[in-house]
């Protein structure tokens, strides 16, 4: 499932929340849904992971993807800290020390690592 909240027009964090499994088919509708936001200039992006229960490659290159779509909008980017799984996968592939990770409640602004 992908729910965002906030819009980019409106103070505070674009989120992208993720929740079950980010696989091919949640990760190509995260990756749609990633493409209609309008984020200004200066704004920020979050992909919140904490109610992810499994990610493959596909989660992996969502992640690229919201990173970059936030880059070429001049945003900032960061990503909620997900369960230990979740976050193993993120690590595996050395994605871990190259994003900002906020720990999940903190309302995007505290990052964990």
């Amino acid at each position: 499932m992908v729910v965002i909240t906030g819009e980019g027009s409106r103070p505070g964090p674009c989120v992208l929340a993720l929740a079950g499994e980010l696989d091919f088919k949640t990760a190509t509708e995260g990756h749609k849904r990633l493409l209609e936001l309008d984020l200004p200039r200066g704004g920020r992006l979050v992909v919140d992971l904490s109610a992810v229960t499994f990610m493959d490659s596909t989660g992996i290159r969502l992640l690229l993807q919201a990173r970059e779509h936030a880059r070429r909008n001049g945003a900032t980017f960061a990503v909620v800290s997900g369960p230990h799984e979740v976050m193993r996968v993120i690590d595996l592939v050395g994605l871990g020390e190259q994003l900002e990770i906020v720990a999940p409640g903190q309302g995007a602004a505290k990052p964990v690592r």
